[in-house]
């Protein structure tokens, strides 16, 4: 067969499937469906106020009593299509759905709630109503705020968040998926009577969806098998945090676990402690440090445990509270190194650590768009 009759047929191929409704959106007339209008926000509105409040604030007069702080997109449709079956909606932030993801519903269900959605993204939306015979399409997009950390819903996982979506000092943005920060999946060091155990849906979720392809945890001891699956390597490394990140006794752990985050295998992975708050909130903290991250965009994050079950021990505030004092520590100490930038400073922390150029020079690399 010749290229110009493979390709008549193929035309023909295609031609025949969308007269049938089954490739590209056809139909639009049988189906409608309706996006947000204006910019999603990923916090629920009590978390919002925080945001909107600016620099300086006291977090701990924002506390909310939940742990369910994601806001999610709304999409909501309807359509004519004689002898409904079903819905099938699709969303992507690739116009041509190529990293789409894909849900059945229902025929007599017309709305869906999408979390964790991705900072400062327009997403696209299609939604597919289907009788066994043909299917029919209509089609929406919104877009989300760039506002915050990017806060994750997961079932069974606590003060879990995404370390990207930052836009840096220097203009560029931390990628997003890249670093998960939350408390242990499995109440790993777990001394404070809190139950954290992360389910099988949420297991699966962390796998496929945002798949974590290795689990860092803070608490010590052994390397060993994450508990999202055993195909994914758990390492472990034993650091305090605050002023203890600059102490003899954790310096080499502090080395160790930065060569870690140098290497591309890493990725996309997910750090903890016990409660993702105070060794996870200083390691990530150094972290978005040395990419660059602005000050009030690293106290929030650091912040943001406030907003957790974590906070029945305590806000993790920076101007008040029993955590100010440790937090200025930290920051002091950092101050003390070299350089004309917090981005600077951390290099030259790490450098004197016994991070390697090359090893910093990879983290940017990764993490950096």
């Amino acid at each position: 067969m010749n290229f110009k009759k493979a390709g008549l047929i193929l035309t023909a191929v295609c031609l025949m499937f969308t007269a049938m409704g089954l490739s590209g959106c056809t139909g639009k007339e049988k189906v409608k469906v309706v996006c947000p209008e204006n910019a999603v926000e990923l916090c629920v509105n009590s978390v919002v106020s925080y945001l909107d409040a600016g620099a300086g604030v006291d977090v701990g007069e924002y506390f909310v009593d939940g742990e369910k702080l994601g806001a999610p997109a709304e999409i909501v449709w309807g359509s004519a299509v004689d002898g409904l079956l079903g819905y099938t909606l699709e969303y992507a932030t690739k116009k041509d759905y190529s990293d789409k993801v894909t849900v059945e519903l229902p025929a007599d269900r017309e709305w869906y709630d999408i979390y964790n959605l991705y900072k400062g993204t327009r997403y696209y939306v299609r939604v597919w109503a289907h009788n066994g015979i043909k299917k029919y399409c209509a089609e929406s997009s919104f877009v989300t705020t760039d506002r915050g950390p990017r806060v994750m819903t997961i079932d069974g996982a606590y003060n879990t968040r995404d370390c990207g979506g930052y836009t840096t000092t220097q203009g560029k943005r931390v990628k997003q998926g890249m670093v998960y920060r939350g408390a242990a999946l499995n109440g790993e060091g777990n001394d404070d009577g809190f139950e954290f155990s992360i389910t099988r849906d949420g297991k699966k979720y962390m796998r496929e969806q945002m798949n974590i392809r290795s689990e860092i945890s803070l608490l010590g001891g052994n390397d060993g098998h994450s508990t999202i699956h055993s195909s994914i390597p758990m390492y472990s490394f034993r650091v305090s945090g605050y002023g203890d990140a600059f102490k003899p006794d954790y310096v080499a752990a502090y080395r160790a676990l930065f060569s870690r985050l140098a290497k591309p295998e890493t990725y996309p992975t997910y750090i903890h402690c016990q409660g993702g708050a105070d060794r996870t909130g200083t390691v990530c903290f150094l972290l978005e440090a040395l990419l660059g991250v602005e000050m009030r965009d690293l106290i929030c994050d650091y912040e943001f445990t406030t907003f957790s079950t974590l906070a029945v021990i305590g806000a993790r505030s920076t101007v008040s509270g029993l955590y100010a004092p440790m937090f200025k520590e930290m920051n002091d100490k950092l101050n003390e190194f070299e350089g004309n930038s917090l981005m600077q400073k951390t290099e030259n922390y790490l450098l004197h650590i016994g991070v390697t150029a090359d090893e910093i020079a990879s983290v940017r690399n990764i993490l950096l768009d």
